[in-house]
């Protein structure tokens, strides 16, 4: 008969023979097992398994080769033993060499939380302008370090390119660097000439300094033949300074040279 029944197994007699299940339609059984429903709904899935044992639930290879299993817990193993997990409510776990990394959807309501025990790398080969973006369409954006101990810093470092902070708010701290305990040091330190500091305003620029000491504001020009130049006025005169001097130089002719 088209079937054989061998020692517990019981199999196709041909081996070229596929098997259809749920179907009398024989151009529909294009594989070596084909499931389908074509007659009345079950309102149920249309395969199940029940596994009563410890071992997975499934799994598949191709010639002979592992390529993923569904285990026995329900976690997902993939071919190179990475397990994709939903063992905790509410979190996604990937875990590949060792290392889990977290999709928390529980940490607030509004909020997917991006979490490992290892340290996180966001990395991108792409050679484009913009190889990795960060977007918050409606809302703001935090970067912090609130556990950091002294020296695990914050670094933002571009080789080769430049940094740029940008806001458009239009108010009064647009741009705000706060350092609640300890100084704030901006540093240049292979600028070559004509690559300077440049502090400009379309309103006011005001340097204040509360410390209670004889040398709370410091304007220092450190190299020979060098000096320091304060101007007022859109109409100066011509300068006196040779090297190593204070110039104040103001509209209508003021100068006085140090």
């Amino acid at each position: 008969g088209p079937w054989t029944d061998g020692t517990d197994t019981i199999y196709p007699t041909a081996g070229i023979d596929r098997v259809g299940i749920g179907t009398v339609t024989e151009a529909d059984i294009i594989s070596k097992l084909f499931v389908d429903n074509d007659f009345a709904a079950t309102c149920k899935a249309l395969a199940i398994f029940n596994q009563t044992e410890s071992q997975d639930i499934l799994t598949a290879s191709a010639s002979g080769t592992f390529r993923f299993a569904l285990q026995n817990d329900g976690d997902l193993e993939l071919r190179n033993a990475a397990i994709v997990s939903n063992l905790t409510d509410n979190e996604i776990a990937l875990t590949e060499n060792t290392r889990t990394l977290n999709l928390d959807f529980a940490e607030v309501a509004s909020r997917i939380k991006l979490e490992s025990a290892s340290e996180l790398e966001l990395e991108s080969t792409s050679n484009t302008v913009s190889a990795i973006v960060i977007d918050a369409t409606a809302g703001g954006i935090d970067i912090t370090a609130s556990a950091a101990s002294a020296g695990e810093d914050i670094d933002i470092l571009a080789t080769g390119s430049s940094i740029n902070l940008t806001a458009t708010e239009g108010v009064a701290d647009n741009i705000v660097l706060t350092s609640t305990n300890g100084g704030i040091d901006l540093t240049s330190t292979g600028a070559a000439a004509g690559e300077d500091f440049d502090f400009t305003s379309s309103a006011s620029l005001n340097i204040t300094g509360q410390e209670a000491a004889v040398d709370a504001v410091v304007i220092s020009s450190s190299a020979d033949a060098s000096g320091v130049r304060i101007r007022a006025g859109d109409t100066l005169p011509a300068v006196l300074a040779t090297g190593n001097d204070i110039e104040l130089i103001a509209e209508d002719d003021f100068i006085f040279n140090f």
